[in-house]
């Protein structure tokens, strides 16, 4: 496993139009199971193939500064087969509540997997931003956003992209009802764990075609 160190949010620079218009919501069950097996217009996976089509695209080519001034591109991506994205803002409370579990959570990531937050109000709080994330001791980085992804209702919103940028699966809006931080870690594993097997799905149906 692999805790991509200290990157905030994600940029407008990404390609992607973000679009979160609150904070707080809560759902009681982060898995969603596919519904059909139609190809996206988008580019995205077939879901049959193991990828479920989203509609906030892919995040294959970009390129953005992070909270501590850094430079990331699509590149970030590459090491692993499952990146983890937390997309949060600095007013979101429950975003701050959900952060200890994501502390733990990076702890026991499966092998082959990452996490970054992507912290959407980042360009206009970064201090805010930067000082939030230290203090709640959160051991991944964030991408510094500014304008709103497509799709994203709410914060916190968890999503996944695989090793190309490609997003696997759709989007979880919302917390959790998980009853404390050590069952909303287990249950963020399962979750990763269950993308990370839709991810590999995919590479293996790809390497059977060549």
């Amino acid at each position: 496993m692999k805790v991509i160190k200290r990157v905030t949010a994600l940029a407008a620079a990404l390609c992607i139009a973000v679009a979160v218009s609150g904070c707080g919501k809560e759902v009681k069950n982060k898995s969603d199971a596919p519904t059909d097996t139609a190809p996206a217009a988008n580019g995205g996976f077939n879901p049959g193939e193991g990828i479920i089509n989203s509609d906030f695209g892919t995040l294959t080519e970009f390129s953005a500064q992070t909270l501590n001034g850094e430079t990331v591109t699509q590149e970030i991506f590459s090491e692993n087969d499952l990146t983890m994205i937390y997309i949060w803002k600095t007013d979101c409370e429950p975003c701050k509540a959900e952060f200890p579990a994501l502390v733990k959570l990076s702890g026991m990531l499966p092998e082959g997997t990452a996490l970054i937050g992507m912290c959407i109000d980042g360009d206009t709080n970064g201090d805010e931003a930067k000082k939030i994330a230290d203090e709640a001791g959160l051991p991944f980085d964030s991408i510094i956003g500014g304008a709103t992804l497509e799709g994203v209702k709410s914060t916190p919103t968890t999503m996944y992209v695989d090793k190309y940028g490609n997003v696997v699966g759709e989007p979880k809006e919302g917390r959790s009802y998980a009853s404390d931080d050590d069952a909303a870690a287990q249950e963020f594993f399962i979750d990763v764990s269950s993308h990370l097997g839709m991810a590999k799905s995919k590479y293996q149906a790809d390497a059977r075609k060549e």
